[in-house]
């Protein structure tokens, strides 16, 4: 469930741990991306501002809705069978408490990641790379880049132009692509010779 929801909103692996419950909408079918979990001298958990200091509401598609729904399931059964009533509304999506008190550290799930990569014969893939997936993905369909920059939790489009401009290069010879065919089925319908040199 973490890696479907990896791939699916783009977001930072402290930010994915410090989800909760209450951060998803069912009916809109959105996840509030409002905190980061972080490491207290390598032990303790505590939870903050996101990187950039900003929340973001990320839509998500009906399949990870329906995922995040199973997982809430399977999380209230672990938990009545704990003698509780489920997991509590402010508890974390992704927790070893029946109740979901306490987040999941972000070095865990990189170290869960790890094995599951080397286990699939994708040796040096790393988790963040499906962040990088995310938005390359996007850009590459013609998702504007204001709207990627929002999704993946940027500060501002300029940071998001530096860090996928080869992703946006590929975008611009694509549309370089549909010109000429626009272009070109405009000259062929007033019989227009093509230019010559």
């Amino acid at each position: 469930m973490f890696i479907q929801l990896a791939a699916a909103t783009g977001a930072r692996r402290g930010e994915l741990c410090a989800v909760r419950w209450h951060n998803i909408d069912v009916v809109a079918g959105t996840v509030e991306i409002r905190a980061s979990v972080y490491k207290v001298r390598g032990e303790a958990v505590g939870v903050k501002d996101t990187k950039n200091h900003s929340q973001r509401l990320v839509s998500l598609d009906p399949t990870t809705m329906q995922r995040l729904g199973a997982h809430r399931r399977r999380g209230d059964e672990l938990a009545r069978a704990c003698g509780l009533a489920g997991v509590a509304v402010e508890g974390f999506v992704f927790s070893d408490d029946p109740d979901g008190a306490h987040p999941w550290l972000p070095d865990r799930v990189s170290h869960a990641w790890d094995r599951l990569r080397d286990q699939a014969g994708l040796a040096g893939v790393r988790l963040h790379d499906l962040r990088h997936f995310q938005a390359t993905m996007l850009l590459q369909a013609g998702v504007p880049v204001s709207n990627v920059s929002k999704r993946i939790g940027h500060r501002n489009t300029a940071t998001t132009l530096n860090v996928y401009a080869q992703a946006l290069a590929e975008v611009d010879r694509e549309s370089a692509d549909v010109m000429g065919k626009l272009i070109d089925s405009g000259r062929s319908r007033r019989h227009i010779p093509p230019a010559t040199p």
